[in-house]
């Protein structure tokens, strides 16, 4: 049964909320939390039977929701960073692209980045499809909750929209 479930949880992540999105054997975390609630975090996830992540999707700038990443990269294989283009370019932010720009080699591997604006589509397995409804590419931003990522989760007609902090 658990082979064929679909399953979106979400997770206390302290200020913020974190959003577990499981398709059969597909892994796919929205928002990692505060830095000190990683712990919990990883709790929480170790309690839904995850070991691994086949994408963490960071919905913008704000540290309330990518606070807990390094935590987690050191602590859970992670496939693919999602994140929103544009970015609000906070500091946390700047040194994750710079990072996945120009890897160091004596820092640990960063996971493939990949940049999603409107439009953007995929397909988790069990015929659950995901898609970005905002930001547009080239949003005007004033603060960093403007180019959050709104994504629609959706599975056999029903749907889950998960709207982070856009404004």
């Amino acid at each position: 049964l658990d082979a064929r479930r679909c399953r979106v949880s979400i997770l206390d992540a302290g200020e913020s909320n974190a959003v577990l999105v499981q398709a059969g054997p597909a892994r796919v975390l929205v928002d990692t939390g505060e830095s000190f609630r990683a712990w919990t975090l990883l709790r929480q996830l170790r309690a839904q039977g995850v070991n691994r992540l086949d994408a963490v999707v960071l919905t913008h700038a704000d540290t309330a929701h990518t606070g807990a990443l390094p935590y987690l990269l050191d602590a859970v294989p992670v496939g693919a960073l999602w994140l929103p283009d544009p970015v609000w370019p906070t500091p946390a932010i700047r040194d994750l692209l710079a990072r996945c720009e120009n890897p160091n080699p004596d820092d640990p591997p960063l996971p493939p980045l990949r940049r999603l604006s409107a439009g953007d589509a995929g397909l988790l397995p069990l015929g659950v499809s995901w898609e970005v409804l905002w930001p547009a590419q080239n949003a005007p931003m004033a603060c960093a909750d403007d180019a959050s990522l709104v994504l629609r989760v959706a599975r056999y007609g029903a749907s889950v929209l998960l709207p982070s902090d856009a404004t």
